[in-house]
């Protein structure tokens, strides 16, 4: 959690903007897991997605679209 929350803010993206973030190992690759950031201002489509690799520690920022 920590390294996807890193990602997100070495973004610029304010976490505070965002509900606390949910862990899925469910429909990713081997090795790597993802965190969804789902924002908290009702009826807007503010999310996304932020997934790493478990071996590497490398993250990739995936925005909602």
């Amino acid at each position: 959690m920590k390294i996807a929350k890193g990602t997100a803010e070495h973004r610029g993206l304010n976490l505070g903007d965002y509900k606390e973030p949910e862990a899925s190992f469910q429909n990713v690759s081997a090795n790597t897991w993802q965190v969804f950031f789902d924002g908290r201002v009702a009826g807007h489509a503010k999310h996304f997605y932020i997934y790493v690799d478990d071996r590497t520690e490398e993250a990739r920022y995936i925005p909602s679209e």
